[in-house]
């Protein structure tokens, strides 16, 4: 029984379930920790509704089905494609689905806390977490610093870690709900952010696609989960995906926040007519 997903050349890729105790107990911790901390907030007001409790319990189970067997295995060390459903998941669906299911008077509280001052300034300053967020990935990508953490279990929690946590630092930080900016410029810096997401992914993916030989030898010393499926394909597809497998992802995203935009500029909109109409 392992702590954590790893990678594990030597050993050949069979579709028997795999107990990964460590995933196990932090999923258990989150749960326990959002439904004490969140859910049931002593004060009312701060409690989440029902869409946010729904969405804090779905991003809460694709983390799981993301990070623990049979993906998180064969992202560790079998494919890097499934590494790369990994990452997508992690950042476009899980995160934004985990910032979401918490209230924002919550996070709020949070934000005065001393000891989550770090976490505050980027929250507090977007293109500091979009530039975090960025580093992180091009650093997990270089071929020696992979292949060193992915062999590792604490490696490998490490890296989700870092890919979960700055990607829900990201989302958090495009919550327009502090600025003091108009409706108009904080929605409008928050799809450039978003629009900006894109850049170095593309690149990353393009070189993953068109370069000629397997540059991670975690997966090109792999045992083949399907012998027909060779390491330099596996690159190429999971260079696509990372090019261009985000966008369907990126453009609900876009969508969503197009349509929030839409109910703040109608909601302010509401407020102003209803502020005239008061006797002066």
């Amino acid at each position: 029984m392992s702590w954590w997903c790893s990678g594990q050349v030597a050993v050949p890729w069979e579709w028997a379930p795999q107990p990964y105790v460590g995933i196990w107990a932090a999923m258990i911790l989150l749960a326990v920790w959002y439904v004490r901390r969140v859910w049931r907030s002593p004060e009312a007001a701060r409690r989440p509704g029902g869409s946010q409790i729904a969405a804090a319990t779905a991003g809460w189970v694709i983390l799981w089905v993301a990070t623990d067997w049979p993906l998180g295995t064969l992202a560790a060390g079998y494919l890097l494609s499934a590494s790369m459903v990994q990452l997508l998941a992690y950042y476009y669906v899980v995160a934004p689905l985990l910032v979401h299911g918490v209230p924002r008077s919550v996070r709020a509280s949070w934000l005065e806390r001393r000891y989550l001052g770090p976490v505050g300034f980027l929250v507090r300053q977007p293109l500091a977490a979009f530039a975090l967020w960025n580093g992180i990935l091009i650093v997990t990508h270089v071929p020696l610093v992979a292949d060193r953490l992915k062999a590792l279990e604490v490696g490998m929690m490490a890296m989700d870690l870092a890919w979960l946590g700055s990607a829900v630092v990201f989302w958090w930080a495009l919550d327009v709900s502090g600025s003091e900016d108009s409706v108009s410029v904080r929605f409008g810096k928050s799809v450039l952010y978003l629009l900006g997401s894109k850049a170095v992914p593309a690149l990353l993916g393009a070189l993953l696609t068109f370069h000629n030989f397997p540059l991670y030898e975690t997966y090109e010393f792999a045992n083949r989960v399907w012998p027909e499926f060779t390491a330099l394909e596996d690159q190429e597809m999971a260079g696509l995906l990372m090019w261009e497998g985000m966008t369907p992802l990126l453009l609900l995203r876009l969508g969503l926040m197009f349509r929030a935009w839409y109910a703040a500029e109608q909601a302010g909109t509401s407020r102003g007519e209803a502020d005239a109409r008061q006797p002066g």
